[in-house]
């Protein structure tokens, strides 16, 4: 086997697309010589855009008109993909690896969606980790298993931006900088802003730091509720930022502490040290398996894996307030120790 042009498909979401990142890298590592495609949705594809494994992203709209599906057909015959792997698992998505006429279409084995490939796998990964669920995916392509750290590279001109909204905000370069983000679109994710604004609080009180928020569009509102609840003043609101600039941000913070959300991830990408409080969704599935860097908090009332929601009061986000401040406080000594975060120096007495 020896692949010229390589489509993998992951329609979305953020988290899952950047999941997709160490496959990509094991791909090029195993066929060095091939073009490597990428399809998804908007805005997936800036996780892409300064992937210098990635030779061209191609786009899905969202929706269920039949042009899409022949537009990707006819894209498709002019590319000559040699290999589809399709990460996404869906029907739509193994009907478009089918219709792209590859020789070699990969995908899991699961319903009728596995005959529209010729290799459908029942994947045996090392952990429950997604980015290791994808690596076990190419396990037909001879293709051993081997960890790669997740891959979003801001542009130069990304980090340039990150550079300048801090310096118009003002951060003191002497105190930590830690970014915080209590937000999420799915309310099975968001910690109760209470306890956020608490624990925010007790870290800026022992560690000296000064928070800078992170949302997205339509999360402000939780925000401004942690916001309220903050002792000190935080260093307040920018413009509204792309996502490579988002990461830049993170390459130059010294702790990231929110929900299990999309910043979660681009923190992880950034090598940013982390903690991230889970609710519904399970803490292994999503954070890199052993890393002292990138830890996580949950609570499991009994129904985690046997979740009932919506019929249940969300008791997963339950998790308590002092073992989140003990678990952050431990991964920024880490980081401190270490010399991943240099250790902010006391101010000196007058």
């Amino acid at each position: 086997m020896n692949p010229k042009k390589i489509l993998l498909v992951q329609l979305k979401q953020l988290g899952d697309v950047l999941m997709c990142t160490p496959a990509i890298q094991a791909l090029q590592d195993r066929f060095p010589e091939a073009e490597i495609h990428f399809l998804t949705q908007r805005p997936s594809d800036q996780l892409l855009a300064h992937n210098p494994l990635v030779r061209k992203v191609h786009f899905f709209p969202k929706g269920k008109q039949i042009r899409p599906f022949l537009d990707l057909k006819k894209a498709s015959q002019a590319e000559r993909f040699d290999l589809v792997v399709d990460f996404y698992n869906k029907p739509a998505s193994a009907f478009l690896s089918w219709i792209t006429g590859a020789p070699i279409r990969v995908g899991y084995k699961k319903g009728l969606r596995q005959f529209f490939y010729t290799h459908p796998v029942t994947p045996h990964s090392a952990s429950p980790y997604s980015a290791d669920e994808r690596l076990a995916l190419l396990a037909p392509l001879g293709i051993p298993f081997a960890r790669y750290n997740l891959r979003f590279l801001p542009s130069d001109q990304d980090r340039r931006q990150a550079k300048e909204i801090l310096e118009q905000l003002d951060r003191a370069p002497n105190r930590p900088l830690i970014t915080l983000s209590p937000v999420s679109r799915q309310p099975y994710k968001r910690w109760d802003n209470g306890s956020f604004g608490w624990v925010a609080n007790k870290l800026v009180e022992q560690t000296q730091g000064q928070v800078l928020f992170v949302w997205g569009p339509g999360e402000k509102p939780y925000v401004e509720e942690v916001r309220a609840a903050l002792a000190q003043p935080d260093l307040g609101d920018y413009r509204d930022i792309s996502l490579g600039e988002t990461v830049a941000l993170f390459e130059l913070a010294d702790f990231h502490l929110g929900n299990d959300n999309g910043p979660m991830h681009f923190a992880i990408a950034a090598d940013c040290p982390s903690l991230a409080v889970f609710g519904k969704p399970l803490l292994e599935n999503w954070l890199p398996p052993g890393s002292p860097h990138h830890q996580g908090v949950e609570f499991d009332p009994g129904c985690k894996r046997n979740c009932r929601y919506p019929n249940c009061g969300s008791e997963c986000l339950g998790a308590d307030k002092e073992a989140v401040l003990a678990k952050a406080l431990e991964v920024i000594e880490k980081a401190w120790e270490g010399g991943r975060r240099k250790r902010p120096t006391p101010p000196e007495e007058n």
